[in-house]
Protein backbone atom coordinates (compact mmCIF):
# COMPACT_ATOMS: atom_id res chain seq x y z
CA UNK A 1 0.00 0.00 0.00
CA UNK A 2 1.47 3.19 -1.05
CA UNK A 3 2.10 5.58 1.94
CA UNK A 4 -1.04 8.36 2.84
CA UNK A 5 -0.44 12.05 0.99
CA UNK A 6 -0.20 14.51 3.77
CA UNK A 7 -1.76 17.99 2.44
CA UNK A 8 -1.84 20.77 4.91
CA UNK A 9 -4.47 22.34 6.16
CA UNK A 10 -4.91 26.36 4.79
CA UNK A 11 -3.66 28.75 7.20
CA UNK A 12 -5.78 31.42 9.01
CA UNK A 13 -5.59 35.39 8.01
CA UNK A 14 -4.17 36.78 11.23
CA UNK A 15 -4.91 40.47 10.06
CA UNK A 16 -8.48 41.39 9.32
CA UNK A 17 -9.37 42.74 5.61
CA UNK A 18 -11.84 44.99 4.47
CA UNK A 19 -14.28 44.04 1.75
CA UNK A 20 -12.87 45.55 -1.27
CA UNK A 21 -14.14 49.23 -1.72
CA UNK A 22 -14.88 49.83 2.35
CA UNK A 23 -12.80 52.66 4.06
CA UNK A 24 -11.21 52.04 7.50
CA UNK A 25 -12.96 54.04 9.92
CA UNK A 26 -11.27 56.77 10.90
CA UNK A 27 -10.58 57.69 14.81
CA UNK A 28 -11.68 60.84 16.57
CA UNK A 29 -10.33 62.25 19.72
CA UNK A 30 -11.59 65.52 21.02
CA UNK A 31 -9.00 67.78 23.50
CA UNK A 32 -10.79 69.82 25.63
CA UNK A 33 -9.13 73.15 26.22
CA UNK A 34 -8.15 74.50 29.72
CA UNK A 35 -10.38 77.53 31.07
CA UNK A 36 -8.30 80.83 30.82
CA UNK A 37 -9.56 83.65 32.64
CA UNK A 38 -11.24 86.31 30.03
CA UNK A 39 -9.15 89.71 29.09
CA UNK A 40 -9.53 92.56 31.26
CA UNK A 41 -10.07 96.17 29.75
CA UNK A 42 -7.33 98.77 30.19
CA UNK A 43 -7.48 102.28 29.15
CA UNK A 44 -4.32 104.50 28.57
CA UNK A 45 -4.65 107.60 27.06
CA UNK A 46 -1.46 109.42 24.95
CA UNK A 47 -1.04 112.66 22.72
CA UNK A 48 0.06 111.48 19.63
CA UNK A 49 1.05 113.84 16.59
CA UNK A 50 -0.19 113.27 12.82
CA UNK A 51 3.20 110.67 12.29
CA UNK A 52 1.93 108.14 15.57
CA UNK A 53 4.81 109.78 18.31
CA UNK A 54 3.79 112.08 20.72
CA UNK A 55 7.40 114.34 20.02
CA UNK A 56 7.39 117.07 17.65
CA UNK A 57 9.39 116.32 14.75
CA UNK A 58 13.10 117.39 15.61
CA UNK A 59 16.87 117.11 14.55
CA UNK A 60 19.46 118.06 16.70
CA UNK A 61 23.52 118.09 16.14
CA UNK A 62 26.13 117.68 18.65
CA UNK A 63 28.55 119.48 18.45
CA UNK A 64 26.95 122.27 16.03
CA UNK A 65 30.03 123.41 14.82
CA UNK A 66 33.62 122.24 13.85
CA UNK A 67 36.43 121.63 11.69
CA UNK A 68 35.77 119.67 8.37
CA UNK A 69 35.25 115.22 9.05
CA UNK A 70 34.61 116.34 12.95
CA UNK A 71 32.19 113.05 14.48
CA UNK A 72 28.86 114.73 14.80
CA UNK A 73 25.69 112.81 17.18
CA UNK A 74 22.66 113.56 15.16
CA UNK A 75 19.44 112.94 17.42
CA UNK A 76 16.12 112.73 16.10
CA UNK A 77 12.33 112.68 17.30
CA UNK A 78 8.81 112.73 16.19
CA UNK A 79 9.91 110.50 13.18
CA UNK A 80 7.33 107.43 11.92
CA UNK A 81 8.15 104.72 14.57
CA UNK A 82 10.34 102.19 13.15
CA UNK A 83 10.93 104.24 10.14
CA UNK A 84 14.40 103.83 8.19
CA UNK A 85 15.45 107.67 9.07
CA UNK A 86 18.85 108.79 5.73
CA UNK A 87 21.02 111.58 7.36
CA UNK A 88 22.94 113.47 4.84
CA UNK A 89 26.03 116.06 6.02
CA UNK A 90 25.12 117.84 2.66
CA UNK A 91 28.05 119.66 1.19
CA UNK A 92 27.70 123.81 0.56
CA UNK A 93 28.50 123.91 -3.12
CA UNK A 94 26.46 121.34 -5.50
CA UNK A 95 24.34 120.36 -2.30
CA UNK A 96 25.54 116.57 -3.15
CA UNK A 97 25.94 114.45 0.22
CA UNK A 98 29.10 114.77 1.73
CA UNK A 99 28.48 111.75 4.14
CA UNK A 100 25.05 109.75 5.02
CA UNK A 101 23.95 107.11 7.54
CA UNK A 102 21.06 104.91 7.87
CA UNK A 103 19.03 104.65 11.05
CA UNK A 104 15.88 103.01 12.00
CA UNK A 105 13.46 104.87 14.30
CA UNK A 106 12.58 103.34 17.57
CA UNK A 107 8.73 102.85 18.38
CA UNK A 108 8.79 106.34 19.85
CA UNK A 109 10.08 107.78 16.76
CA UNK A 110 13.27 108.38 18.21
CA UNK A 111 16.82 107.58 17.11
CA UNK A 112 20.46 108.42 17.49
CA UNK A 113 23.70 107.98 15.32
CA UNK A 114 26.63 109.80 14.53
CA UNK A 115 28.07 111.08 11.18
CA UNK A 116 30.88 112.37 9.99
CA UNK A 117 31.07 116.33 9.10
CA UNK A 118 32.70 115.75 5.71
CA UNK A 119 32.70 118.40 2.46
CA UNK A 120 35.19 117.28 -0.02
CA UNK A 121 35.70 121.02 -0.68
CA UNK A 122 36.38 121.67 3.33
CA UNK A 123 34.60 125.12 2.65
CA UNK A 124 33.86 126.79 6.26
CA UNK A 125 30.19 127.99 6.79
CA UNK A 126 26.87 126.82 7.39
CA UNK A 127 25.89 123.07 5.82
CA UNK A 128 22.74 121.40 6.28
CA UNK A 129 22.19 118.30 7.90
CA UNK A 130 19.19 116.25 6.39
CA UNK A 131 16.87 113.66 7.89
CA UNK A 132 13.86 112.29 5.61
CA UNK A 133 12.11 109.02 6.65
CA UNK A 134 9.94 109.41 2.94
CA UNK A 135 6.85 110.78 5.17
CA UNK A 136 8.68 113.54 6.71
CA UNK A 137 11.58 115.73 6.25
CA UNK A 138 13.59 118.52 8.09
CA UNK A 139 17.01 120.34 8.72
CA UNK A 140 19.84 121.93 11.38
CA UNK A 141 22.78 123.42 10.40
CA UNK A 142 26.34 122.20 11.25
CA UNK A 143 28.85 125.18 10.95
CA UNK A 144 32.04 124.12 9.14
CA UNK A 145 35.21 126.11 11.01
CA UNK A 146 38.00 125.15 8.45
Amino acid sequence: TAPPALTPAPLAATTPTAPPGVAPTPRVFVITPSPTPPPTATATATATSSSGTSDPLSLALSPSSGPNNSEITVTGAGWTPGAFVTVQYMQRVGQNAGASATVLADDQGRFTTTLTAHDSQALPGPHDVVADDGDHSTRATFTATS
